[in-house]
């Protein structure tokens, strides 16, 4: 239900065509909710089939539809976000590699490390970027954003907590791996601990 609720909320944002739900999704669900361009697609077609959804003919001359949210899709999404529970089970292929490597003599587990440190690291540069973009800095709440605003930021602002958690975690690991094996540990200057953008308090309520 959670890629339907995705699409639902896609559709309450603004109306499109199956191209331009899939650019959208990819720009903002894309970041927590990983699917396919096949799947978008599918799925739309569901929404449709459960009255969900409406089409009619794109304006653009393309031979596309542009889909529209219903008042079922509507009361449906409603329905979903006060639902309960919705934490997914943790699978996480790095880690079932890096515990592997513990029964594997010549595994470089460092090399790994650094590996995905610069994919947190890029992710974190383009999560600033984004909140920059929309939000300004990040960090800052301002008084008068509205609520769905506040919202959209407020999950930007989970993915970027996460993304200097991960950093703070390879950089703790590289630092136990080096110690156990004799080895300096040089700064990182753009860990979490020296970032321009340090502040991990939550918004005032």
């Amino acid at each position: 239900m959670a890629l339907n609720a995705a699409l639902l909320s896609a559709l309450a944002d603004q109306p499109g065509t199956g191209a331009e739900l899939v650019k959208r999704f990819d720009r903002t669900y894309g970041h927590f909710w990983a699917c396919t361009h096949q799947q978008i697609y599918r799925e739309l077609k569901q929404l449709v089939a459960q009255g969900w959804a409406s089409t009619h003919p794109s304006d653009k001359k393309t031979g596309s539809v542009v889909y529209t949210l219903a008042p079922a899709g509507r009361d449906a999404l409603r329905s979903w976000t006060r639902e309960g529970g919705g934490h997914a089970v943790s699978r996480d292929p790095f880690l079932v590699r890096l515990r592997a490597m513990a029964n594997v003599d010549d595994a470089d587990p460092q090399a790994a490390l650094l590996e995905a440190r610069a994919r947190h690291l890029a992710r974190l540069q383009h999560y600033e970027a984004l909140h920059r973009r929309h939000f300004g800095e990040p960090g800052v709440w301002s008084p008068g954003t509205s609520r769905p605003m506040l919202l959209r930021q407020l999950v930007l602002d989970a993915g970027l907590r996460r993304e200097r958690s991960q950093l703070d975690w390879c950089d703790a690991s590289l630092h136990a791996l080096r110690t156990q094996a004799g080895e300096a540990s040089p700064a990182h200057p753009d860990s979490p601990a020296s970032s321009s953008n340090p502040d991990t308090r939550p918004p005032p309520s």
